[in-house]
């Protein structure tokens, strides 16, 4: 026998005070405000706020270790070192691009243990065990899980747990260079060969490779720059030319200045760099390589907000009778999302248990509910953690329902506003 039941939130309280599993109605008369769509998780917290009078979310935040870095307007910064104002690139899933924000929250807590997920091919997360882990599907379809439960299929199948993770995205809005296209192409040969002596605007490049000199030659007369070629006449000069011109830029690093670039200027710095401070590798791969830690940090976030995989690595190594960091970035031809899984099954296991590295963990809650994350030189787009929008769109049906009149919030001001 069969009643009919009127779909209202007294009803969904009633019967499942009753052990009658019925849904709020939260889920499907709410039109949920904001940019951002809901997940899962979060319905779920607004829905169980709705169906009890009293209730109290206790859900662990989900949190990475304090060697994680996240995404500044001007490179990369540690957790442990964030300070009010700075702004945290979140990953828009929609769009699949990044944008800078406030953090909603900034959470530092005492952390016991932590799951590693670290692969020789771009992969290094230090999470904690209920740390969302966003992943596509072998259909491509973006799904959600646990650090936990990677770890747990990981370790049960042979040949490791088969998700893959996003490592790329599409470049923030940014304001733009003030360089065309031409002299943005000048200024990354710059910074590859050139020096400036005296302080002078006048630049120098020295090069003995055929293919360099031919491309010099083209990108001065494309950007309309006057120049001189010349050669010396002693042994260690032959096959060398010199090229003097006056730069758009007196610079010879990749410094602040060039993360304001636009996602179509950063195509352009990514391309051009491949001719000169680069080593090709397999096909559309390359290599780039400086001893300017600036200059590598800035290659690597080029490629991957143009939606190809980077990886930064440092070589220690002797040189000229002196030991000096070579700073490399591995940029693949794609963006493929990488997996923890092996084809090897001899293989070391690429997730652990490990102690909390320092004894604390760290993370942001944002709008859109992802951070773009580095660890260990490898990019990585993972869930935060945080119970404030859940809470809002709770108390905001029910005064709309008439339940509640009034709605004390403790939370950032900015929550307000997404």
């Amino acid at each position: 026998q069969f009643v009919a039941v009127p779909q209202t939130l007294e009803a969904a309280r009633v019967l499942n005070n009753l052990g009658v599993k019925v849904q709020s109605p939260i889920r499907t008369n709410y039109s949920w405000p904001g940019r951002f769509t809901p997940r899962w998780y979060q319905i779920d917290t607004s829905e169980f706020f709705t169906l009890h009078t009293r209730a109290h979310c206790h859900s662990a935040p989900r949190c990475v270790d304090k060697d994680t870095e996240f995404l500044t307007p001007a490179g990369w910064k540690k957790l442990p070192e964030y300070v009010p104002g700075d702004l945290v690139a979140q990953w828009v899933p929609e769009t699949d691009s990044a944008e800078f924000v406030e953090p909603l929250e900034y959470i530092d807590m005492p952390c016991d243990e932590m799951i590693h997920l670290k692969t020789s091919t771009g992969v290094d997360q230090m999470l904690t065990r209920n740390h969302r882990v966003p992943y596509f599907s072998p259909s491509g379809k973006l799904l959600e899980t646990t650090a936990e439960y990677v770890h747990v299929k990981n370790q049960a199948h042979i040949y490791g747990w088969r998700g893959k993770l996003p490592v790329t995205f599409h470049a923030p809005r940014r304001d733009g260079l003030p360089l065309s296209e031409a002299d943005i192409r000048i200024m990354v040969m710059v910074i590859a060969d050139g020096w400036f002596q005296n302080g002078k605007r006048r630049c120098r490049i020295r090069v003995k490779k055929e293919r360099k000199k031919i491309r010099a030659k083209a990108l001065l007369a494309a950007a309309g720059i006057q120049f001189s070629e010349y050669t010396k006449d002693f042994p260690t000069a032959k096959g060398f030319s010199i090229f003097t011109f006056d730069a758009p830029r007196q610079e010879k690093e990749f410094g602040e200045y060039w993360w304001d670039a636009t996602e179509d200027q950063l195509q352009v710095i990514v391309d051009e760099v491949q001719h000169w401070d680069s080593s090709p590798r397999r096909t559309d791969a390359f290599a780039f390589s400086s001893y300017k830690r600036s200059s590598a940090e800035f290659i690597q976030y080029a490629a991957a907000a143009t939606k190809r995989v980077a990886s930064l690595h440092t070589l220690t190594r002797e040189r000229r009778g002196a030991v000096e960091e070579e700073h490399v970035v591995y940029v693949r031809g794609n963006g493929t999302p990488l997996g923890v899984g092996s084809r090897n099954s001899s293989k070391a296991p690429t997730s652990t248990v490990v102690a909390t590295p320092g004894g604390r963990c760290y993370c942001f809650s944002v709008p859109s509910t992802y951070i773009i994350f580095r660890r260990g030189g490898c990019i990585f787009i993972s869930g935060n953690t945080g119970k404030t929008n859940a809470a809002l769109w709770a108390a905001d049906y029910l005064r709309k329902e008439g339940y509640v009149h009034r709605v004390l919030i403790v939370a950032p001001l900015s929550t307000l506003f997404d």
